[in-house]
């Protein structure tokens, strides 16, 4: 009894055979880290259920596979109770063909009956009050940028000019705290940052910060007598005493490092006008983009890389977007941190702006919301499955029902007066 306690201990905080799967799962199958989460989570509630019923992997049987099935069905749909039976079926089918075990315990395990699942989506009107709404954020930062850079631009050179100068660069408080005069340099236009990172300067940002520059008094004082901590306290103030309220100096200043209005129009429309997936979209890098051809490079799911044309709309977000930032870095979605968006940061994005208009949804509404207005235009299935990469018609044939359903509702309308 202690032996098999031990083993079941064990198998809860090691459990080699789920390391040599995922392992298997990832290396050899060429899974995304995405997928290998999923398996891994899937996986960890039924090494749970077994842990807690006294059952080791190579004594699981059929029974015990179904029982945990039917305590899933409490609280689980059948769509959910399918995908984790068909992890629990791949890990088994894994063990066996490698002599882990002796038989497969959940070979002849069918899955539940699954309902057809209506895809959530957004109505035309929904999502073109959610762009609108995404354009008017934009249009203000954009304005309340302007206002700063033409203060800046126009003023005299001086600690506070230069240090909000530096902030409409993109650059953090940080990063301007441990700047030194070296890292700049006028004739290339550039200022070098830590781990690789350099901010690209205008023609008329150069002009401004050669102009600090060449005044030997204030660059003394900025960079060798500690005026940046006296900037810093003053910048604030500094704008407002020149025409700014201070949520628009705050706030404006802080758009400068990843232009998030911009951005998050950038991320909506992407999502609705070429249905990436969430993956999909943070894995995107400034290079992928052709503006020329209006078309971006994306990494589908198992790592094969297609060409997607992007529309002109699209096209034009993320042309300002991307001409807005001031940085060299790769990723093409910043978070607030100046790092690569995450899935996470994408989600609560997404969430945060569907919010504002009494929506619900995520990244995969949008997603679907594209495929329903292809296929409400008529395009045809085999296309629609090729746009957004749908390796089965059956997944694309699914939108098909919505509009069946759609053209069912109007013809009931009609009332020819027969009774």
């Amino acid at each position: 009894m202690a032996h098999a306690q031990n083993k079941i201990k064990a198998q809860k905080e090691e459990n080699p055979y789920l390391k040599a799967f995922l392992s298997w799962f990832g290396k050899e199958l060429g899974k995304s880290p995405n997928s290998v989460r999923a398996y891994h989570w899937e996986l960890s509630r039924f090494f749970n259920y077994l842990a807690q019923n006294g059952i080791t992997i190579p004594d699981c049987k059929r029974l015990d596979i179904r029982d945990f099935l039917t305590e899933l069905n409490q609280d689980n749909s059948s769509h959910t109770r399918a995908r984790t039976l068909f992890c629990i079926k791949t890990f088994f089918r894994f063990l066996y063909r490698e002599g882990y075990i002796q038989s497969n315990p959940a070979e002849t395990i069918d899955p539940p009956k699954q309902t057809q699942k209506v895809p959530k989506f957004l109505l035309a009107n929904q999502f073109r009050k959610l762009v609108k709404e995404l354009c008017h954020e934009a249009g203000k930062e954009n304005d309340v940028q302007k206002k700063i850079l033409k203060i800046v631009y126009e003023s005299e050179p001086g600690l506070d000019s230069f240090f909000v100068l530096l902030r409409t660069l993109g650059l953090s408080i940080e990063e301007i705290s441990s700047l030194s005069f070296s890292k700049i340099n006028t004739r290339n236009k550039t200022i070098s940052l830590h781990e690789n990172k350099k901010i690209l300067l205008d023609q008329k940002s150069s002009a401004c910060v050669a102009r600090f520059i060449n005044n030997q008094e204030s660059q003394k004082t900025f960079f060798e007598d500690n005026g940046r901590k006296k900037a810093f306290k003053n910048h604030i103030s500094w704008l407002e005493s020149n025409g700014t309220t201070q949520e628009e100096a705050i706030h404006g200043l802080e758009s400068f490092r990843v232009n998030p209005a911009k951005r998050d129009l950038a991320i909506i429309s992407l999502l609705l006008g070429t249905g990436i997936r969430r993956s999909e979209l943070v894995g995107l890098d400034r290079k992928n983009f052709n503006e020329g051809s209006k078309t971006i490079m994306v990494t589908r799911k198992g790592g094969d890389q297609q060409i997607v044309e992007v529309g002109d709309e699209v096209c034009v977000t993320l042309s300002r977007y991307l001409g807005a930032r001031r940085d060299n870095l790769e990723p093409m979605f910043l978070s607030v941190k100046g790092k690569r968006l995450s899935n996470e940061g994408l989600w609560l994005i997404t969430k945060k702006t569907l919010g504002k208009l009494g929506l619900e949804g995520s990244t995969h509404t949008l997603r679907h919301t594209f495929v329903t207005e292809l296929v409400r235009q008529g395009v045809p299935v085999a296309i629609v499955q090729s746009v957004v990469g749908h390796k089965s018609a059956q997944t694309t044939m699914r939108y098909t029902h919505i509009i069946s359903s759609d053209r069912r509702k109007a013809i009931s309308k009609i009332r020819l007066g027969i009774k």
